[in-house]
């Protein structure tokens, strides 16, 4: 039989915990002892390519194929990411309206590998309480497996992480300069949607969701955000990204400059921001697996550490910094003196 999606988190897991040092026959082995089904060469060099993206949690290879093409699933792909505690805890589970005793075997921001005598379907709504904390968290029951008593959870990341409160210390502006062209709604969403983005992968504990004081909706657009500590690092990063963007915009300037092109009208210069982008961004992702890295060691904070060469702080490093490259060219971001909206500022 073909391995299930199930089987081949299994085997990822182990794979991790040895660091990638172990054979498909040791993690096959492992399965079988589980109760699960083996997995096949393919998934082993599916494994390998998980491990030095950084993830750490398992997606099937199509997923993955399109997270690492594009940001068209980031939510779900990329926050596989984020890491997990394998930590076996006593839990409570509830579907199908009654309470199960369960064994929560890891833990994440995005995931839960949980067993117990019952097992619910896959797709089945569901909520995980930990008895030694009370916390509760919604989520989706993504795999099941009755024959080895496992399943795997998927919880709603904007109901299972708590808003920041009102009284955070940071307070930050994002303030763009809309052009006329960009003034339309789905310009605007895009400003916001990257904007969560960013920060998304700047925090990937996510231990709190950033709170909008306010939300001025007119040129100059300004979002006014409050957060814990890690927000002033990730805003004083994006602020680092912006200015490196313009450096080396002039340098893609000069190249058209130097041979006879000059950026005198817009579409002109959009081309050469874009241009700009895409160079920039493969120079971050570049430098993840480089025993020399200049440009994210310039851009590191004290939670985003520049991390050892190909580990998964540097690549959460590269991957906050890239989609620091996706905000406005004219935005103004960064941490700002606490300050209350004015009447002026609707929220």
């Amino acid at each position: 039989m073909v391995a299930r999606p199930i089987d081949a988190a299994e085997g990822y897991r182990l794979f991790q915990q040895a660091h990638g040092a172990v054979s498909l026959d040791e993690i096959n082995e492992y399965l079988r002892g589980l109760g699960l089904l083996e997995v096949s060469p393919r998934m082993l060099v599916h494994y390998e390519r998980l491990y030095r993206h950084g993830y750490s949690s398992y997606i099937p290879i199509n997923r993955l194929d399109i997270a690492l093409a594009g940001e068209d699933a980031w939510s779900a792909e990329l926050q596989a990411r984020y890491p997990e505690i394998a930590q076996p805890t006593d839990g409570e589970a509830i579907w199908d309206s009654r309470v199960r005793a369960v064994k929560v075997l890891s833990l994440g921001v995005s995931t839960a590998t949980v067993t117990g005598d019952q097992i619910p379907q896959a797709g089945a709504p569901i909520v995980l309480r930990l008895l030694t904390t009370g916390i509760e968290r919604n989520g989706t029951v993504s795999r099941s497996d009755r024959n080895s008593g496992r399943f795997h959870i998927a919880f709603d990341p904007y109901t299972s992480v708590p808003l920041a409160p009102a009284d955070s210390p940071i307070t930050g502006s994002l303030r763009v300069e809309l052009l006329e062209s960009a003034e339309n709604l789905v310009a605007i969403g895009d400003i916001i949607l990257n904007l969560d983005r960013f920060l998304v992968r700047a925090d990937p504990s996510q231990t709190s969701l950033t709170r909008v004081r306010s939300l001025a909706m007119r040129s100059p657009i300004e979002i006014l955000i409050i957060g814990g500590l890690l927000l002033e690092g990730a805003l004083r990063m994006a602020e680092k990204v912006i200015r490196m963007r313009k450096d080396w915009h002039e340098g893609t300037k000069a190249a058209y400059e130097s041979q006879g092109i000059r950026l005198d009208n817009e579409e002109r210069t959009a081309n050469a921001q874009m241009e700009t982008d895409a160079k920039l961004k493969k120079a971050l992702q570049r430098e993840v697996g480089a025993s020399n890295a200049p440009l994210l060691e310039s851009l590191q904070q004290p939670h985003l550490p520049l991390g050892d060469p190909g580990s998964p702080d540097r690549q959460q490093l590269s991957d906050a910094a890239q989609a620091a490259v996706d905000l406005p060219w004219n935005a103004e971001i960064g941490p700002i003196a606490d300050r209350k909206p004015t009447d002026e500022s609707p929220t």
